[in-house]
């Protein structure tokens, strides 16, 4: 597999915007999930999207009973660079951290650590352009810098904008997982879109979150710059 291509044309995925009119009740952030680690370090993940999976463009993750997606990492501690894999119940609106590759992790100062829950934000999607999909190798470098510190921090569907080599991630039952979304970061200097004042950050990486189309799955790796 390669990291760009014509095959990266479709399906082309959608970009995450702030502040724009949506149908759909996709959000950043907030506690519409509980996300429990039941050995938690420093204060455990938090919750960092939430789809709506009633828009029919994520239909192929909108399995029977299944009407919305959480997505969550550890953001205050290096555990996020790690693998994390959860289980998520729609019914009780909660999120299990059931496997972590560390037990132990540097956390990051009071001055530094992001707000837990993360504060509510509707988002919208809308879908990525040519210009904005790595159709070869200079269009690949253009937006990586943009995923990077860029405009376009969080690629929702379509295959994702890997910074390393291609992954195969699998579910626990064996099965394929289907990528949700690819999580990069906003520059220092700005402009922040999800929160006040400081940017979405979490280090020098980026994260990349798979979900089952059938088991109530969800798979977090990294893969750094």
């Amino acid at each position: 597999m390669s990291k760009f291509g014509l095959n990266y044309r479709y399906p082309a995925g959608y970009a995450v915007e702030v502040g724009e009119q949506s149908s759909y009740n996709h959000r950043f952030g907030g506690s519409s999930w509980k996300v429990i680690d039941p050995q938690p370090l420093e204060d455990g993940p938090a919750l960092l999207l939430v789809l709506d999976l009633t828009d029919p463009r994520l239909s192929a993750m909108a399995a029977k009973h299944r009407y919305e997606l959480p997505v969550c990492s550890y953001i205050n501690s290096d555990l996020w660079v790690e693998e994390q894999v959860y289980r998520f119940d729609e019914e009780s609106k909660t999120v299990w951290l059931v496997h972590k590759t560390s037990n132990e992790c540097y956390t990051l100062p009071e001055e530094d650590r992001f707000p837990t829950p993360l504060p509510e934000t509707r988002i919208a999607l809308r879908e990525l352009q040519p210009a904005e999909l790595p159709l070869d190798e200079d269009s690949y470098w253009r937006n990586t810098d943009d995923f990077l510190g860029g405009s376009v921090v969080f690629r929702v569907m379509g295959s994702p904008l890997w910074l390393d080599a291609p992954e195969e991630v699998k579910c626990s039952c064996g099965r394929h997982m289907t990528h949700i979304v690819g999580i990069g970061y906003e520059n220092w200097n700005g402009p922040f879109h999800f929160l006040d004042q400081i940017p979405f950050f979490l280090g020098e990486a980026a994260l990349y979150a798979f979900a089952c189309p059938v088991c109530p799955e969800l798979r977090v790796i990294s893969q750094p710059t």
